[in-house]
């Protein structure tokens, strides 16, 4: 079959290959391969990509590429700009997105984290989300030591680097962006004096250079927490994963295993979630924090 370089025709006398018509015979395969070209152009951005781009970065042959993108233009999944012959998301998609973003929350993702780290550690676990310049309770599950941390309710703000989980988050923020909510969140160091700019920045520091936050005594005297970020592949902090305890069930030796612990579920629910989502923009990371705050 000869394809036209980087052309694909969307009149009424388009290349008739359905998405059901596949090359072997193999509806599942050609699924598969239809996906593995959605994914190729979401990764490319604003770029898109032209049918050279896709035929070099996949295994498939000039026909069956060209075959799978006519059906994939007709089907409204892509578009093709006229002028470069570049392919593009479909807008079929947007729709698509938005449900699957408000289908979960990041909460309901998070919920079986937060119940079996708490069942392991016997410890008060949180789950918290940024939401402007505060962190939101998302989540949160009691182990079973008698002794129990409860100094947030689901719902409840708090400013972000008040406690262990909303100091994770802050800390996994760009510089340029961190640096800017703590100075406009300067004025409540009258209420919390570690709030002030210069003491937070150093918190921040030391929590990037151990690569998680921990805070002891700050919020309830005798009282330790630990929090580790949620991060996305591409960087952008998704939420935070933390544990409050007596101070005294935190001692250095318990300290390594719980970090460890919280650092592996953090990643696993980071992991889980592009899975279920793809590739999470900031964008996506505010529709499913969103979706968890709207739901009962």
């Amino acid at each position: 079959m000869a394809v036209p370089e980087d052309e694909i025709r969307t009149d009424g006398q388009a290349a008739t290959a359905e998405l059901g018509r596949p090359e072997t015979g193999d509806t599942v395969q050609t699924i598969e391969k239809a996906a593995d070209i959605l994914g190729l152009i979401a990764s490319s951005g604003r770029l898109g990509a032209r049918l050279t781009d896709i035929v070099a970065r996949t295994a498939l042959s000039k026909s069956t590429a060209y075959r799978l993108l006519t059906a994939l233009v007709r089907a409204g999944l892509l578009d093709q700009e006229a002028s470069s012959r570049v392919y593009f998301l479909g807008l079929k998609l947007v729709g698509f997105g938005e449900v699957a973003a408000n289908r979960l929350g990041l909460a309901d993702f998070g919920l079986d984290v937060v119940d079996a780290l708490a069942a392991k550690t016997q410890d008060t676990i949180y789950l918290s989300a940024r939401t402007g310049h505060e962190a939101v309770c998302l989540a949160r599950a009691s182990g079973a030591f008698p002794i129990k941390i409860l100094t947030l309710n689901v719902g409840d703000r708090s400013p972000l680097g008040a406690g262990a989980g909303s100091l994770a988050l802050l800390a996994a923020m760009p510089d340029e962006e961190m640096r800017r909510i703590v100075r406009e969140n300067g004025h409540l160091a009258g209420v919390n004096p570690l709030l002030a700019e210069a003491p937070l920045l150093d918190l921040v520091a030391e929590t990037r250079r151990l690569g998680y936050a921990r805070t002891d005594g700050r919020i309830v005297v005798g009282m330790s927490s630990i929090g580790v970020p949620v991060v996305a592949s591409s960087g952008i902090p998704i939420a935070a994963i933390s544990l409050a305890a007596i101070s005294e069930r935190l001692s250095p030796e318990r300290s390594v295993e719980i970090i460890a612990l919280l650092q592996s579920e953090a990643a696993a629910l980071a992991a889980r979630l592009e899975k279920s989502l793809g590739t999470l923009s900031r964008r996506m990371v505010r529709r499913v924090v969103a979706a968890s705050r709207t739901q009962p």
